[in-house]
């Protein structure tokens, strides 16, 4: 575990988000594995959806919510390799 790392990490992409500051934004958090970058920017968002494949990623991502008190993240299991390729055209 490299704690330094991560946590630079996450406040690089919490910049490059760009949030406005006034929570109105929705999070699309594809392929979310349990949650980590969602629920680290779910509280400058209005809400978060996770998105992943694997159901015990989706479990733990649940869990990991829950413990940290985070409201405002949803995560689902999701195959989005099936999705359409149409569907963004």
């Amino acid at each position: 575990t490299n704690t330094a790392q991560a946590t630079q990490l996450v406040q690089i992409m919490r910049d490059a988000c760009g949030f406005s500051g006034n929570n109105t934004e929705v999070v699309l958090d594809l392929f979310c594995g349990v949650g980590t970058m969602g629920l680290c920017v779910a509280s400058r968002a209005k809400h978060v959806m996770g998105w992943e494949v694997v159901p015990e990623a989706v479990r733990d991502a649940k869990r990991n919510a829950e413990f940290n008190g985070i409201e405002n993240a949803k995560f689902y299991r999701v195959d989005l390799s099936s999705l359409n390729a149409k569907l963004g055209a």
